[in-house]
């Protein structure tokens, strides 16, 4: 069993070894263009580099199948080099209207809304949002680097809850949300964690 598994393991660094001194002998050649373009020449070296990883894939029965976003990658690579565009490299077309916030915005406001949410819970008989609102405006201001107004921290919450377009600030909502009440089984305690971290 141990010879199999040596002579496997030979067969493995022998063809690795031809892999690289082939790989040598091609980055050894002149450059694609002479060195009159030097990004056209690094783009051909980037393709000669994926080729050889991917070659050693192949190689490599564990990785077997496993090439293929490299050779997709090596392929639109040289799809700009022929000079044409490949669908890989396009920006993908942006919707008419308000560009999404980033993540930077995002999280910080479903962050206040869910500080929002375990404030009312504190007090359910009163559930009074003005009062909670006011209360993270007041925590969360280091988050934004300027505090903001309660009437924001109360839109940011039922922009949230409604219809919004905000797959990710829904998520990490609800996420938080469950996370802390596994947490804090006091609702006032959720908050003054979200509001003092």
């Amino acid at each position: 069993m141990t010879t199999r598994l040596e002579a496997f393991r030979t067969t493995r660094l022998e063809k690795l070894r031809r892999l690289i001194n082939d790989f040598d002998e091609i980055t050894a050649l002149p450059s694609a263009t002479g060195g009159k373009d030097p990004v056209a020449d690094a783009r051909m070296e980037s393709m000669l580099a994926l080729k050889a990883v991917a070659l050693f894939m192949q190689s490599v029965p564990e990785l077997t199948g496993k090439e293929a976003p490299l050779v997709a990658l090596l392929s639109a690579l040289q799809d700009v080099h022929d000079g044409r565009n490949p669908k890989m490299f396009k920006k993908p077309n942006r919707k008419r209207g308000k560009p999404k916030p980033e993540l930077s915005i995002v999280f910080p406001r479903a962050r206040a809304a869910v500080a929002m949410t375990f404030l009312m819970r504190a007090d359910p008989g009163r559930s009074d949002q003005n009062k909670a609102a006011q209360r993270v405006a007041n925590g969360c201001g280091r988050w934004f680097g300027r505090r903001p107004s309660a009437g924001q921290v109360k839109r940011w919450r039922a922009a949230l809850l409604g219809d919004a377009d905000d797959s990710d600030g829904r998520r990490y909502y609800r996420e938080t949300i469950a996370s802390l009440e596994i947490q804090f089984p006091d609702p006032e305690q959720a908050a003054q964690y979200l509001l003092s971290t």
